[in-house]
C-alpha cells in the first residue's frame, strides 16, 4: 500500500504535534504546580500563616491538574501533601510526600532543629510529619515521646515509645536504648513498675555498657525484695561509669535499709564527693549520725 505525499506529510505533522505535547505536558504541569504553591505562599504570607479553605481548594485544583498532566511531578506531590496536611488528612499527606521524594528523615531533622530552638509545638508538628511520611522509622516516635516525657504526659509518651519499639528501626543504637528506657520510665510513672521489668532486663542484656539500665533495674528489683541482685546491679553500674553518683546513692539507701550503716556512710560520702550539693546524701549522713 502506497502512502501519498500529502498523507505522509499529515502523519509527520501529527507525530510532531504528539511529540510537542509530550514535551509540553511536563512544562504545563510545572506551571500549574508553581502557580498553586505561589498562591498558597502569598495567601499565607498576607494572613500571617493562616490559609483559608478556599485557598486550599484552589491550590488543590491546580495541583490535581498538574498531576493529571504529569504524574511524576514531584513538586506537585509535595504541594498536595501540604494541602492535605492542612486539611487534617495526615496519612494521605504522608503518601503524597513519599511520592514527591521527601524522606521522613528530612522532617525529623527539622523537628530536631525546632526542638533545639525551644519551639516545642513546631517540633511536634515536624515529628508528626515524619511519622506520617515514614511510619516504619523509629526516630521520630522516640523524639516526640521525649517531648511528652519532658511535659510529664506519661500516657502520651508511653504510646509513642510503644510505637517506636513496634517498628524497631533506628538509625542509631542509642535510640533503641532510649525507647526501652523511656517506655519503662513511663510505665513506672503510671504505677505499673512490674510491667517495666522487661525493658530494664532488655537494657542490661543488650546494652551492657549502658549505665542507666543497671541503675533502674537495681532500683526496681530492690523494691521487689531482691536485695542481693539490686546490690550487684548498682555495682555493675559503677563499673560502667564510676563518676556518676546515682548508683552510689542507690547503694547507700540499700545499705542503710539493710543495717549496713558503715557501708551506707561510705556511699553517702562518695555521693557528696561527686556532687557536694546532693541534699539526699547530706540528709542520709545526718540520719546515720543520729543512730546509736
Amino acid at each position: 500500500m502506497r502512502i501519498g505525499r500529502r498523507a505522509l506529510l499529515g502523519i509527520l505533522a501529527l507525530a510532531g504535534v504528539i511529540a510537542a505535547m509530550a514535551v509540553a505536558r511536563p512544562a504545563l504541569s510545572r506551571g500549574y504546580s508553581n502557580a498553586a504553591m505561589l498562591a498558597l505562599y502569598r495567601h499565607a504570607h498576607r494572613a500571617e500563616g493562616a490559609v483559608s479553605d478556599g485557598d486550599l481548594a484552589r491550590a488543590d485544583a491546580l495541583l490535581t491538574t498538574a498531576l493529571a498532566l504529569d504524574a511524576g511531578n514531584a513538586a506537585a506531590h509535595r504541594g498536595r501533601g501540604f494541602v492535605l496536611w492542612q486539611r487534617g488528612a495526615r496519612q494521605e499527606a504522608g503518601a503524597e510526600w513519599r511520592r514527591g521524594g521527601i524522606p521522613g528523615a528530612d522532617f525529623t531533622r527539622s523537628g530536631r532543629q525546632a526542638q533545639k530552638d525551644g519551639d516545642t509545638a513546631r517540633a511536634m508538628e515536624w515529628y508528626d510529619r515524619a511519622i506520617a511520611t515514614a511510619p516504619e522509622a523509629g526516630e521520630a516516635y522516640v523524639r516526640k515521646a521525649g517531648l511528652y516525657e519532658a511535659a510529664e504526659d506519661w500516657q502520651a509518651a508511653l504510646g509513642l515509645y510503644e510505637q517506636a519499639l513496634a517498628v524497631a528501626s533506628f538509625p542509631e543504637a542509642w535510640m533503641e536504648r532510649q525507647a526501652h528506657l523511656g517506655h519503662a520510665n513511663a510505665l513506672r510513672k503510671l504505677g505499673r513498675p512490674d510491667d517495666a521489668l522487661a525493658d530494664y532486663e532488655w537494657l542490661v542484656a543488650h546494652a551492657p555498657d549502658y549505665y542507666w539500665g543497671y541503675v533502674r533495674l537495681g532500683e526496681l528489683v530492690w523494691k521487689q525484695g531482691d536485695v542481693a541482685r539490686a546490690e550487684q546491679l548498682f555495682l555493675q553500674a559503677i563499673a560502667v561509669d564510676p563518676d556518676m553518683k546515682w548508683a552510689y546513692r542507690g547503694l547507700a539507701s540499700l545499705y542503710e535499709d539493710t543495717g549496713r550503716l558503715a557501708d551506707a556512710e561510705a556511699m553517702f560520702r562518695k555521693v557528696l564527693e561527686l556532687d557536694p550539693d546532693d541534699d539526699a546524701a547530706r540528709r542520709g549522713l545526718e540520719r546515720l549520725a543520729r543512730k546509736p
